[in-house]
């Protein structure tokens, strides 16, 4: 009962007078216990879980990841532009992407020609390469049409192929390993975001502060075969 109807019960027993005043026979009602949730034991609190407890939080920030990757693709750009500096023969860039890395090549040997792979044209136009130098398709069917026109001639290849599906990354690695070694001179450099395995390609030390498997890094070694 709440507390008005207790007060009545009180003042009919008493003779209408809250508290019983002098009747002997008025009976002894006593006011109802009532329960406080916050101080009785028996009463389990609520329990709250907050989704955010549940989530497991990254080492780093996907900004940061990006950031990472990026400073390892220039380091390993600029290695591998010093280990062919005085190499003669063309450059190759796959995955044109939005031309950040292509441009990066031309500023740094502007006197190269740089052949562009990609299965299409999304960069700016300022940062993409003349029109004889874009080769536009599948990367397995255009490395086969150049090379007789390049074969055994590049002295650097940067791939930039990741899609962000590791088990079809790896086939086209593994598909498009050889060709790209057809095209390469002896001791050229392949640098990938993607891990390579190509039987005459020897993997190099990466820069100082680019973690293992972050960027690979190989040189092809002569006399023996791709596959």
């Amino acid at each position: 009962r709440n507390n008005g109807t207790w007060r009545s019960l009180v003042a009919h027993s008493a003779g209408g007078r809250v508290g019983g005043g002098s009747n002997p026979l008025a009976p002894t009602i006593t006011p109802p216990r009532i329960s406080n949730r916050k101080s009785d034991p028996s009463v389990a609190p609520a329990s709250f879980n907050s989704a955010r407890t549940l989530v497991k939080k990254p080492e780093v920030s996907r900004l940061d990841s990006f950031i990472r990757r990026l400073n390892a693709q220039r380091s390993c750009i600029d290695q591998a532009l010093r280990l062919v500096e005085h190499m003669p023969g063309p450059f190759l860039e796959l995955g044109l992407g939005n031309g950040r890395t292509y441009d990066h090549l031309r500023q740094a040997a502007p006197d190269r020609d740089i052949f562009v792979f990609d299965r299409k044209v999304a960069a700016h136009p300022d940062s993409q390469p003349p029109g004889s130098f874009m080769i536009v398709g599948d990367f397995s069917e255009t490395l086969g049409q150049i090379a007789a026109r390049l074969s055994g001639t590049a002295v650097l290849a940067h791939c930039d192929i990741g899609s962000g599906h590791p088990i079809a990354d790896q086939a086209l690695a593994k598909d498009i390993g050889p060709k790209i070694s057809g095209l390469m001179a002896d001791h050229g450099v392949v640098l990938s975001d993607q891990c390579f395995e190509v039987l005459d390609w020897q993997k190099c030390d990466l820069p100082e502060g680019v973690r293992e498997g972050r960027y690979y890094v190989y040189r092809k070694r002569s006399g023996l075969p791709s596959r």
